[in-house]
């Protein structure tokens, strides 16, 4: 079971090494992270980082999320929610223009 924790701890540890790194490039890609502290996100972020990573994120799971940090989350959970719902969004719209593109050279 300690082993189990230590894997666990190790997990988050990387997680919140990698958005420190995102923050160090947002000057270059224009991604604002300046106001989430890596050191406050938990393992709930880091499993919906996961599942948006892994292309599972759903409406509906952002929502539930979204209730979730609202009510107890702390400001860079917030931020970082907020962040991740960015990319989402951005990623659906360029989804969406794929298909439509595919769909106008097929006619």
């Amino acid at each position: 079971m300690e082993g189990s924790l230590t894997k666990k701890q190790e997990g988050l540890t990387d997680f919140q090494t990698l958005i420190t790194a995102l923050k160090l490039e947002e000057s270059k890609n224009n991604i604002r992270l300046e106001k989430i502290n890596p050191t406050e996100l938990e393992e709930e972020d880091e499993e919906f980082y996961n599942i948006f990573l892994l292309g599972n994120l759903t409406a509906e799971k952002l929502t539930k999320h979204l209730d979730k940090v609202t009510k107890t989350g702390n400001p860079s959970q917030k931020e970082f929610h907020a962040y991740v719902a960015n990319m989402f969004g951005v990623k659906n719209a360029k989804d969406m223009l794929e298909k439509m593109a595919n769909k106008n050279r097929s006619q």
